[in-house]
């Protein structure tokens, strides 16, 4: 028998509703949710503004006859705008099948009837926005609830703008539908997820079920059944009364050893009240995949820099101190001079990289862990701020958790004399992966280290080196696809190196990524691994032709005094050959 733990947490969500009849088949639709924002968006400039939403013909077809009675608008200020008008299109680009002025408005919900209903086809999307004028930005437009590819549309002028993917919600605003196919009792399940889709075999999982009455009248009580391969595991009873748009939360602690082994297993829910007569959104899945082994991880350090920067050395000593306390075969490091000011190492690839950075701006020192998302960061998207060791360290403690289930080694040759540098590529994947990551890519970059900077703001030396600094990417920005033989891969690239890299710091770089281009917290990368060319050679130094040797190698201080055992930090490096030549180097050591 499964051991099962029942967690309820319940909760009334954050709304405001504004003039709600008595009418008995009446509900507000929208993405907010009939919440209103915490703050005001705006368009700047003179003219007039239009924000919309776009419902697809998939989300309004189960409202087919319904009628569009009204429309509801939620403003956060109404200071510095006019002539404010409700509308209803085909497109947002087609004339209004219907428009409502409002006669007055104020902060809040503000709902405008229709001087003529409109009835759904079901056969088309719709357009649902409303349009003002202003005369300079006024932070009026509210946004809030759930992210949606189509919930928040932007323009000044009719010029249009998806602003969806700035993860803040969706635009406030709803139409009001009655009509006798619209439900007067419906539960509904908002979601239902697991805490992790992949667990180890033995350990507990958590699986959430979020439901709300979506309908005007009360609901009583609802019923919760779960199962595992439809075999009941847990049911549970919750006594309450349910308003309109209030929501239940539950959740169950189950057992992976129910599961499957490396497949994904449905876990089902399915929640009832008395009355409901809508049954269509009552049941969820959510597919569960376990493991007993894992791959070593080796997480991606994709750090933002610029020589403008006063504070990236600082940032560049806390990943040396944080890499000196054992995490030197844990991470593989690139470095992008993009995100504040470009300087003389930027490249377009770098560029296309501050995508990550969301609509909010960009800023250095910046770096990301593996392209994910994760609430430990303090951010919304992979990228976040780098202070200090004591706080970057815990950071990467989390994203080292992640388990790996594939595995990616680059090796190179170098031909000293015409530069050419070919790369292959193998690579290992566990059944689950394919779960986990249906379209995989790879990626190859290549790397140079310490390169002397022409003029590094924060640091009063010119002595500083770049480290890891990415100069090519031989895949795209993207990666290209893979092709797998059955769990392996090989793959196989060539490239010549510029003039102006020095290939005894080059690294060659090699993840693997997801990439969703509607998506930038969803193009994870699953794991690296890198190759230096200098292990091509017995030289401590770098690489050489096979007819120099070395002899040895001496380092010292700035002060020219010899040190025996260099640790982090930067030193004159003295390679003295068997010939009798001598090569002296500036580098800049960060236990790596």
């Amino acid at each position: 028998m499964m051991n099962i733990k029942v967690i309820r947490l319940i909760f009334v969500c954050a709304i405001m509703l504004c003039g709600i009849t008595a009418q008995a088949a009446s509900v507000y639709v929208g993405y907010c949710d009939g919440q209103l924002g915490d703050r005001g968006y705006s368009k700047t400039g003179s003219g007039t503004v239009s924000a919309a939403i776009i419902f697809p013909k998939a989300a309004i077809t189960k409202y087919e006859g319904a009628k569009i009675t009204a429309i509801r608008i939620g403003l956060i200020t109404t200071d510095g705008i006019s002539n404010v008008r409700g509308w209803i299109r085909e497109d947002l680009e087609s004339e209004n099948l219907a428009e409502a002025s409002l006669s007055s408005f104020t902060s809040g919900w503000n709902e405008v009837a229709l001087s003529t209903p409109i009835t759904i086809s079901g056969n088309d999307s719709i357009a649902i926005g409303y349009s003002f004028d202003q005369s300079k930005s006024v932070k009026c437009m509210s946004v809030a609830g759930s992210d949606e590819k189509n919930g928040y549309w932007v323009a000044k002028d009719g010029s249009w703008q998806n602003r969806s993917d700035d993860y803040v919600g969706s635009l406030s605003v709803e139409i009001v539908l009655e009509g006798d196919n619209v439900p007067d009792t419906d539960l509904e399940i908002l979601s239902f997820t697991a805490d992790n889709e992949q667990v180890k075999y033995g350990d507990d999982f958590v699986v959430t079920c979020i439901t709300r009455n979506s309908a005007l009248k009360q609901l009583q009580d609802i019923v919760y059944s779960c199962y595992v391969n439809e075999t009941l595991v847990g049911q549970t009873t919750v006594e309450k009364t349910m308003d309109y748009r209030d929501c239940d939360t539950i959740s169950y602690t189950l057992n992976s050893e129910a599961l499957s082994i490396g497949i994904g297993t449905p876990v089902k829910i399915i929640a009832k009240s008395a009355g409901d007569v809508k049954l269509d959104n009552d049941t969820a899945f959510v597919y569960m995949s376990t493991y007993t082994d894992t791959y070593t991880r080796k997480v991606l350090l994709e750090e933002f820099t610029s020589e403008f920067c006063s504070n990236c050395p600082r940032a560049i000593e806390t990943i040396a101190t944080v890499l000196s306390m054992g995490y030197e075969d844990k991470t593989v490091c690139v470095s992008h001079h993009s995100g504040y000011q470009n300087d003389w190492l930027t490249t377009e690839h770098d560029e296309g990289l501050e995508w990550f950075y969301g609509d909010d701006g960009t800023y250095a020192p910046a770096g990301m862990f593996d392209r994910t998302q994760n609430d430990a960061y303090g951010s919304e998207v992979p990228v976040f701020g780098i202070a200090y060791s004591d706080t970057y360290r815990p950071m990467l403690d989390v994203a080292l958790e992640a388990p790996a289930f594939v595995k990616v080694e680059p090796t190179a040759t170098y031909d000293e004399n015409s530069r050419k540098l070919q790369i292959s590529v193998s690579a290992e994947k566990m059944p689950i992966f394919d779960y986990q990551c249906p379209e995989s890519r790879i990626n190859i970059y290549i790397i140079e280290d310490s390169i002397l900077a022409h003029s590094q703001a924060g640091y009063s030396s010119s002595t500083f080196r770049h480290r890891h600094v990415f100069r090519e990417s031989l895949t795209g920005q993207w990666g290209t696809l893979m092709e797998w033989a059955g769990d392996s891969h090989t793959s196989q690239y060539e490239t010549t190196l510029a003039d102006e890299i020095d290939a005894k710091y080059v690294r060659v770089v090699a993840f693997i990524s997801n990439y969703d281009a509607n998506d930038r917290n969803n193009c994870k990368v699953y794991n690296s691994g890198e190759f230096e060319l200098k292990s091509l050679s017995t030289s401590i130094h770098g690489i050489y032709s096979e007819s120099k040797n070395v002899s040895r190698v001496e380092y010292y201080d700035m002060n020219g005094m010899r040190i025996m055992s260099p640790e982090r930090g930067l030193y004159i490096k003295k390679t003295v050959f068997t010939d009798g030549s001598v090569d002296v180097d500036k580098m800049f050591l960060s236990n790596r």
